[in-house]
């Protein structure tokens, strides 16, 4: 799921953009406004995830809230579903489920754990690339395609606050 601008190679994604919208968009409707992005990879090195911070920062800086460094959490392994599928919890992962959350790809994790996810179509992304591959096959000399597939939020616990209860460090 990750963009190339590479003009001979057709690609398939999520629209990762829109889905940092709509997680930033989801927390701060439920009144949350101290609100960072955690990420495994670097954003230099991913697009899929460069994609999603830009859409997370366009809706911060759309509620008028101004981009701050400490937004941005680059961390370990912890955050990833291998880990996260270990039968103990990590301190770090204790931690993170104490928090107001929203993930993305709606993993088993997720839906087993009860958080707040952005779902990413896999099957749509596998009928599109079957899709090109069988056109290639009748057309190899045919354009290359860039499809960008829309994504969805699926609330769950992780992200609901009690709006009562908000202050300026939430």
């Amino acid at each position: 799921d990750k963009q190339t601008d590479c003009p001979y190679l057709n690609n398939v994604v999520c629209d990762n953009y829109d889905g940092g919208r709509q997680a930033a968009r989801h927390l701060l409707g439920q009144g949350h406004r101290n609100i960072a992005f955690f990420t495994a990879a670097p954003l230099s090195e991913t697009s899929s995830v460069r994609d999603r911070f830009a859409g997370f920062l366009h809706e911060m800086k759309a509620a008028g809230i101004a981009p701050d460094p400490k937004q941005l959490v680059t961390c370990c392994e912890e955050l990833s579903d291998d880990a996260a599928l270990s039968t103990e919890l990590t301190p770090f992962q204790q931690k993170l489920l104490a928090m107001h959350l929203c993930g993305f790809d709606d993993t088993n994790v997720s839906r087993s754990l009860g958080i707040t996810s952005i779902h990413q179509d896999f099957a749509g992304i596998g009928r599109e690339v079957g899709r090109i591959l069988l056109a290639a096959l009748k057309n190899p000399a045919a354009e290359t395609e860039k499809i960008i597939l829309p994504v969805t939020i699926v609330p769950r616990a992780s992200s609901q606050k009690n709006l009562s209860s908000i202050s300026e460090h939430d």
